[in-house]
């Protein structure tokens, strides 16, 4: 598998729509989805916002900090490691990949820069010289 997983359960008594990238995914109430953790937590974040949200126009007073530990405690199951070494290893590659990339962009810009700074210099010159 291509993630790791945490179990994420709609708590609410409503279905809930999480929203990632532009894409919903619907989880009908008191259902339980294995979805890549990144995922879960991202859902989790948007499901607690909804359900205080509720509270506060219900006018209830919360200890926000308290309710989103409790909250988070119902919502999220433990991570299952289901991310393969391979891939994970893959991963380290693919980050010093990335990495590199960013750094040559980094590198193309300055040079490009420099470029201009010199054909600017050049273009002054001559102008001058012209005079």
């Amino acid at each position: 598998m291509d993630y790791n997983t945490i179990p994420f359960t709609n708590i609410s008594n409503k279905t809930f729509v999480g929203k990632y990238d532009g894409q919903e995914f619907i989880v009908e109430k008191e259902d339980l989805r294995y979805f890549p953790s990144f995922l879960s937590e991202h859902f989790a974040k948007q499901l607690m916002k909804e359900i205080i949200n509720n509270m506060v126009r219900d006018k209830r007073k919360i200890d926000r900090a308290m309710i989103e530990e409790e909250l988070n405690g119902r919502i999220l199951g433990k991570e299952m490691k289901t991310l393969s070494i391979k891939q994970s290893l893959d991963m380290v590659g693919k980050v010093a990949k990335h990495e590199k990339q960013v750094q040559e962009m980094f590198e193309n810009k300055k040079r490009d820069l420099k470029s201009k700074k010199i054909e600017a210099l050049k273009i002054a010159n001559v102008s001058r010289i012209q005079k």
